[in-house]
């Protein structure tokens, strides 16, 4: 059973994170490259991606959430993992 003193907090937690979330409810309809094309010596300078505000937002948040408040390292790592999974095409549309 929880504690009397993390009942408040959880609840709280469970009314605001959807808030924190609600950017990510969006899925993108970009095609997806394979992964070939990830290993070709000019893939960074040669790709781009084209997204939306919502899209952006998503990431930053994902970013920050899931680095957890870390330095700009671990944000920009959290970041590559997102991009490489949504050029892989492994993970659907989420």
């Amino acid at each position: 059973m929880i504690s009397t003193r993390w009942k408040t907090p959880l609840r709280l937690g469970v009314v605001i994170s959807p808030l924190f979330l609600a950017a990510c409810s969006q899925t993108a309809s970009h095609g997806m490259s394979s992964l070939t094309d990830a290993i070709t010596p000019g893939f960074l300078s040669s790709r781009s991606y084209n997204s939306t505000p919502k899209e952006k937002e998503c990431l930053e948040r994902a970013m920050f959430f899931e680095s957890n408040r870390s330095s700009r390292d671990g944000m920009i790592a959290v970041g590559t993992v997102v991009m490489n999974r949504l050029r892989s095409g492994k993970h659907g549309s989420t």
